[in-house]
């Protein structure tokens, strides 16, 4: 709420349960103090104005405030709960979990668990911010004669801040510990903590505090520090540490991960010793880490020994933090806190604005201000480059009126990162793979490279033609896409536009053939294709291992398909007929051997060729061939008038090398061969096929 000093045209009295319309300056301590006669009766204006929201809250001039009748003051609390954290219970008749805005009267008790806290806040704003295992008993600020005692409190066990409130004038604040001892603070703010021997510690961090104790008492200043053991009396003041410094602050936004999460890095010196102070080495150091600016949402609140300097936080969600250290000496006083850093954690997003272009942001963005690409300008951010990355700086905005910043003492740390792109910058070349012109359709080839001229896959892509020319299939060939077409009555230049991920390219332009023009490979150059069907007929001479000559003719048909730029491959059926002349028959040919007997045979060989095609497209192309086959036999044997004949079945397989040439719609080939077989069943005798064979011969291709 506002403290603002009176204005003189509002100086004019108020009546209770009646409606005030607020003027520049007003103040609800100032309005209460003339309806009611008394400033602590804020509680009054501000349960009657629910509206104002928690505190503090600020009045603008116009605000119309119900004020009610001041009968009701018979009922208002010593104190309320005004922030709880974790496990915190309120004992009146009944223990109870303690919730924001639970009423305390006197004799009520606070009790709060291993790593939990709560504030209990006075009807003067005097508030007592009571650390984790501990107890506060509240003994002040009730009605009659008490309402001119101080606000007053008894802290049975652990640990607990007191800060005088705006309202509370010349008033002053009682805490009594459990050791005997009582502290009584005229103005700003202390901390006290009573340990297991009931031993009292008074340190303060702001305007000044009495420590009595034993009939002794000891006035504590700012800075300073006392303590009373039980039963004894307080001794002197003692300089407290001070308050620490940042030798390298945490940076004022923080991106998070690809897991939604910021990690946070800083480091921690001993603070300057006041010119002519006594310096004190610090024992070890209190790190808190809160979610709110008065760090009472604390996620964090640890002591660590003072060697270790340097804070590493982990698996923070977006949001807004707030870290400060205080050093503790060896006789266990704190000293004040150093300034108070404040962070932000963001994600970074980019979206797409217009095609191409992107408008970068970060959220929560309630604090910061951003910049891309070296500016400080946040509307650097608004139209981008979608294609490429970019550097994000931001930093806490310094315009944020009533929000707690980073301190004075803190160096500047803007925080950024690199946003990658929203869509990778490529170019798509197309080339025809196959063309059939004369039946309105064709095969194109699709390769991608990213601006450094990468290769890119091709895996996902959609991809549309223009000029009416329709895609009808999309398949994948290592890194390229082959792209099924069908041309339209009239055809034309057409394009590929291609889409990868959010970005898209289009190709170059591709000229639909004409019929009678040549047919294309997939590197564009003129020839027969590097993938369709072939048929061959070849004729040459052969000689069984046996002596044994003959004629043969060989046709075939195959699939052939690229494997690569330098290498096709051939699979398909073949038929050979071989005739060998007759000859006399010899224990080295026939089995068995009907000697002296003049013999000769027709043979039918069905085979799989499987052809492995080197440099496809050289003058001269090498190549491979292997095949199994089965054959089948028919041989004639005469002695003198005499003819018989006779039938085998035969299984083996045959080696070729070749070589073929490129003319006209087809290949010219000459291939070598040697054939290994032998008979499975003869009726009554056969003879063995294995030899070596000579043939020249033709595919055509398409």
């Amino acid at each position: 709420m506002a403290a603002a000093a009176l204005s003189p045209t509002a100086a004019q009295a108020q009546k209770p349960n009646s409606d005030y319309t607020t003027r520049l300056g007003d103040g609800c301590s100032a309005i209460a103090q003339r309806a009611y006669g008394d400033r602590r009766r804020v509680d009054l204006i501000h349960k009657a104005n629910p509206s104002l929201g928690p505190l503090p809250h600020y009045l603008k001039p116009g605000t119309v405030l119900h004020l009610p009748p001041p009968e009701e003051a018979a009922a208002a609390p010593d104190a309320r709960v005004t922030f709880v954290r974790n496990q915190v219970t309120v004992q009146a008749q009944a223990s109870k979990k303690a919730a924001v805005n639970d009423p305390l009267f006197r004799t009520n008790r606070v009790t709060t668990a291993d790593a939990s806290s709560a504030n209990v806040t006075f009807r003067d704003e005097t508030q007592l911010r009571v650390g984790e295992e501990s107890l506060v008993i509240i003994l002040g600020d009730v009605l009659g004669a008490a309402r001119r005692e101080p606000a007053h409190a008894t802290l049975v066990s652990g640990a607990l801040q007191a800060r005088l409130g705006e309202l509370s004038g010349k008033r002053k604040v009682n805490v009594d510990t459990a050791g005997g001892a009582r502290v009584t603070m005229a103005q700003g703010q202390a901390r006290v903590d009573v340990d297991a021997t009931k031993t009292t510690r008074l340190a303060v961090h702001g305007g000044s505090a009495t420590l009595d104790a034993s009939k002794r008492s000891v006035v504590v200043p700012t800075g300073f520090g006392s303590k009373a053991e039980e039963g004894k009396a307080p001794t002197p003041p003692r300089p407290l540490p001070a308050p620490p410094v940042w030798r390298a602050a945490p940076p004022e936004v923080v991106f998070a991960d690809g897991d939604d999460r910021g990690n946070v890095t800083a480091s921690f010196a001993d603070g300057p010793t006041t010119p002519g102070a006594t310096a004190v080495a610090a024992a070890s150091f209190r790190v808190q880490l809160a979610r709110d600016p008065k760090l009472d949402d604390l996620i964090t609140n640890a002591v660590v020994p003072r060697t270790k300097t340097t804070i590493d936080a982990r698996g923070l969600t977006p949001g807004t933090y707030y870290l400060r250290v205080a050093a503790i000496d060896d006789d266990k006083f704190e000293g004040p806190p150093g300034a108070v850093a404040m962070l932000v954690v963001v994600r970074a997003s980019a979206r797409e604005t217009t095609p191409g272009r992107a408008a970068l942001g970060v959220s929560p963005g309630d604090f910061v201000l951003c910049g891309a690409d070296g500016s400080a300008d946040p509307a650097s951010l608004f139209d981008v480059d979608a294609t490429v990355a970019h550097e994000l700086s931001c930093r806490l905005s310094p315009h944020r009126a009533g929000v707690v910043m980073r301190g004075g003492d803190v160096p500047s740390a803007p925080g950024g990162t690199k946003v990658p792109e929203l869509f990778q910058r490529f170019t798509a070349t197309a080339a025809f793979a196959e063309s059939h012109p004369a039946e309105a359709r064709g095969v194109v080839a699709i390769e991608l490279r990213s601006g450094t001229g990468a290769t890119l896959s091709t895996e996902g892509i959609t991809a549309i033609a223009s000029n009416g020319v329709e895609i009808t299939g999309v398949t994948r060939e290592g890194t390229r896409a082959l792209l099924g077409v069908r041309f339209p009555a009239s055809p034309r230049p057409f394009f590929v536009t291609v889409r990868r991920g959010g970005g898209k390219a289009e190709s170059n332009l591709l000229t639909v053939p004409a019929p009678d023009a040549p047919r294309r490979r997939a590197d564009g150059t003129s020839g027969v294709a590097d993938r369709g069907y072939e048929v061959g007929l070849g004729g040459g001479v052969g000689t069984l291992f046996t002596g044994h000559g003959g004629r043969q003719l060989t046709a075939s048909t195959a699939y052939r398909m690229p494997l690569g730029s330098r290498v096709n491959f051939a699979v398909g059926p073949s038929v050979t007929l071989a005739r060998f002349e007759p000859q006399v028959a010899s224990a080295d040919s026939y089995s068995p051997t009907p000697l002296g007997d003049t013999g000769s045979h027709f043979d039918a060989i069905v085979g799989v060729p499987l052809s492995l095609r080197l440099f496809p497209h050289a003058v001269v192309a090498p190549y491979a061939t292997i095949a199994p086959e089965v054959g089948f036999q028919r041989a004639t044997f005469a002695t003198g008038t005499t003819r018989v004949t006779s039938s085998a079945a035969l299984l083996g397989g045959r080696f070729a090398l070749g070589g073929q040439s490129e003319i006209g719609p087809g290949w010219l080939f000459v291939e070598g061969a040697v054939r290994a077989s032998g008979a499975v069943s003869k009726d009554p005798v056969a003879e063995s096929l294995s030899g070596a064979g000579l043939e020249l011969g033709y595919r055509l291709g398409w």
